[in-house]
């Protein structure tokens, strides 16, 4: 009996590692591109709307992303001046995605766009684990600081 449930618990554990490693594999490949055009030297305080697609180059279409929780995040030159808007939280079946950020108060030093995640720890604790995508067409942004 005891062989018996030690070896459902190796299936167990190797399924469960098999459906992470698929999980993880699957946004691999993934790149953002900016759609809108990108006014890098905003001012600080300034609504920016903010157009971009997320999809897997292929060799004969793009896969396109289809998710909730993806986001654009604008950082400062400063730690912790970051200023962050999900784009709508509605099926996005073409990978096209729009939001509505303002500029941090130090302008914009990066942008990112990803998708946001939860990490969360045998001891119950979770923290914020997002998936950044590379930004194929990045914009030129304001040196500061």
């Amino acid at each position: 009996m005891k062989a018996h449930r030690a070896s459902a618990l190796v299936v167990c554990v190797v399924a469960l590692l098999s459906a992470s490693a698929l999980t993880a594999n699957a946004k691999d490949g993934f790149v953002a591109t900016l759609t809108s055009a990108f006014p890098a030297h905003a001012k600080p305080g300034t609504k920016l709307r903010i157009s971009w697609t997320v999809n897997r180059p292929g060799p004969d279409a793009a896969i396109a992303f289809d998710a909730t929780d993806v986001f654009v995040r604008l950082r400062g030159p400063a730690r912790g001046d970051v200023r962050e808007a999900f784009a709508t939280f509605k099926p996005h079946p073409d990978g096209a995605y729009s939001a509505t950020v303002k500029v941090p108060r130090g302008g914009i030093a990066r942008v990112e766009i990803g998708v946001a995640g939860t990490r969360t720890y045998s001891n119950g604790r979770s923290e914020r684990a997002d998936l950044l995508f590379p930004i194929t067409n990045p914009p030129a942004v304001a040196k500061r600081g």
